[in-house]
């Protein structure tokens, strides 16, 4: 039996409300409107990526051994006003929109640094409704198997799960019901599963 899609709209969304500017009690801002601080960054760059890049050179240390220093090194790649990323240097909770926090970085180092900040979620763990979504359309469950777009597992994984969990996954009519009953049946299948 196929299973209806949750994510089919039957409400109208609500549009969430605009954060404004904020400072927090260990000193990291959040500022709305980055155009000014932009500015300023750009400013401060003289025109030249500001990431560090690690750079491999070769040294001679009392003309006895060659050894191999890694030396962090500006990247100094020229940018403009359009091709510039305003980067922060770091993600998530910690981030920081003010001047100590924020690069300006050249496109490359900037896709480099967001690459690196990547984290696989964690299984169980309620996915945003976009997220979600997009593992419903897809066609590689959540243990890396193949299963058919439009369903929530493989059918190994499906095998795993207790018939309740099956029945209210089965059943979720609106995104916010099937994201939880994801996240439980993912739990389900990892700790009875084995």
């Amino acid at each position: 039996m196929a299973q209806n899609s949750p994510f089919q709209q039957k409400y109208r969304k609500i549009k969430p409300k605009s954060r404004g500017d904020r400072e927090y009690c260990d000193g990291r801002t959040y500022l709305q409107n980055k155009t000014e601080l932009r500015q300023r960054v750009f400013e401060r760059s003289e025109g030249k990526c500001e990431d560090l890049i690690s750079m491999a050179t070769e040294i001679n240390l009392l003309h006895v051994a060659k050894n191999a220093v890694y030396a962090l090194m500006r990247c100094g790649r020229p940018i403009t006003w359009e091709s510039m990323e305003l980067s922060h240097k770091r993600h998530g909770i910690h981030r920081d929109d003010s001047e100590r926090g924020v690069l300006a970085s050249c496109k490359s180092c900037h896709e480099k640094r967001h690459a690196a900040a990547k984290i696989p979620r964690r299984p169980g763990k309620i996915m945003p409704t976009s997220k979600a979504k997009a593992y419903w359309e897809a066609t590689e469950c959540f243990c890396n198997g193949v299963k058919k777009a439009g369903s929530s597992f493989c059918p190994e994984c499906a095998a795993k799960l207790s018939p309740q969990t099956a029945f209210t996954l089965e059943n979720a009519d609106d995104p916010e019901s099937y994201r939880e009953a994801l996240a439980q049946a993912e739990v389900e299948i990892l700790m009875y599963g084995k």
